[in-house]
């Protein structure tokens, strides 16, 4: 006897098809679980006490540092140190804020830096000045795509520059409200 002639074929086999439908569900699977899980836009930094650490460090140094002084919301310190030298770099105060999303602008000091430190620290294309508070500040546009204002006048006897990638307006409000601790302490 011969064999039976096999089955006609319709379509996609059986194994065929539940292999496509079975992915087909893992990727849709896999697409709920990414939409529910919880995402943060921008890296929220914890915040310091930006006052006690310069306290420490006017103490300890004897260096009058700068922390901005009444900025209120969105800035808060996050970033409040004596940042230590190397072979390439000065020993600096730094005292960064954060604002909304990844705005970040810091104070940077240094004590008797002098024009090779502020080269070092914001070196880049000029971009003007601004006055703030009767003090001229020189803007730098800076490669990285930093902005820098270059304070012209020692703050609490420190040479003074504020960096960051905010706006204009942003790294003014923040050199704006920069004082020496000895001025916010009393």
């Amino acid at each position: 006897m011969p064999p039976p002639p096999p089955p006609k074929r319709r379509g996609m086999q059986g194994n065929a098809k539940s292999m496509v439908l079975s992915m087909i569900a893992c990727i849709a699977g896999c697409l709920v679980i990414l939409a529910l899980i919880p995402r943060q836009g921008a890296t929220k930094l914890p915040t310091v006490q930006a006052s006690q650490i310069a306290r420490e460090v006017s103490s300890t140094k004897h260096w009058d540092v700068a922390v901005a002084d009444g900025l209120g919301s969105p800035w808060r310190a996050v970033n409040v140190a004596i940042v230590p030298g190397d072979k390439d770099h000065a020993e600096r105060w730094r005292a960064g804020y954060q604002g909304d999303g990844e705005d970040y602008v810091s104070i940077q000091q240094r004590k008797d830096g002098g024009a090779a430190w502020i080269k070092d620290v914001a070196s880049g294309s000029d971009a003007g000045s601004v006055d703030l508070g009767g003090v001229s500040w020189r803007k730098v546009e800076m490669q990285s795509g930093q902005k820098g204002l270059v304070r012209s006048q020692p703050l609490g006897g420190l040479d003074t520059v504020v960096t960051g990638k905010g706006s204009w307006a942003q790294l003014q409000q923040i050199a704006a409200a920069a004082k020496p601790y000895s001025q916010i302490a009393k």
